[in-house]
């Protein structure tokens, strides 16, 4: 885990928006579980954006109801509830996914909630059909391997990234 390393492909906007407090993390730490470190790192960096015009990562910090993390949290797992067809659980379940952002798509980015938060595994959830794909790594080190094109994310468009990936605030 490494979040420095999106720093220098995504530079931190010169005015952050809705940058989020001790206490706006321990709020949600408090509702719902402890969030990896370098998730929290990154959304404390930037703020309320998007990510190369697809994906809104949620943060505690936003007014925006779409995009504040516990009304997302809430509102992501209220939706996926019955949909065992994927046969992926919902938290608090064991292995359950916990959904931490959303794409322009509607595909919703989630961790699998097993082992320590910083080690949780990165699943795309598809909005069109039925399916999904995992990713053995960390939220940091997902999003250096799919802004670089390391790794493709079936479930993304094929111009998704960019070949200058950039990261615009949400103005408020």
């Amino acid at each position: 885990m490494n979040e420095k390393r999106i720093q220098i492909l995504l530079a931190c906007p010169e005015m952050v928006r809705e940058l989020p407090s001790p206490e706006d993390w321990a709020s949600v730490e408090c509702k719902w579980c402890r969030l990896p470190a370098d998730f929290k790192a990154f959304v404390s960096d930037y703020g309320t954006g998007c990510i190369d015009n697809f994906v809104w990562v949620f943060n505690p910090a936003s007014q925006n109801e779409n995009l504040n993390l516990s009304q997302q949290i809430t509102q992501q797992l209220t939706a996926f509830k019955g949909t065992e067809t994927l046969g992926l659980s919902l938290f608090p379940t064991k292995e359950g996914i916990l959904p931490f952002g959303m794409t322009d798509n509607g595909d919703l980015l989630a961790w699998k909630v097993t082992g320590q938060a910083d080690a949780w595994p990165v699943v795309i959830i598809d909005s069109r059909v039925p399916d999904y794909q995992e990713f053995e790594m960390g939220f940091s080190d997902f999003m250096y391997v799919i802004l670089t094109k390391e790794v493709v994310c079936r479930i993304f468009p094929t111009d998704f990234p960019s070949d200058h990936p950039a990261f615009v605030p949400v103005v408020v």
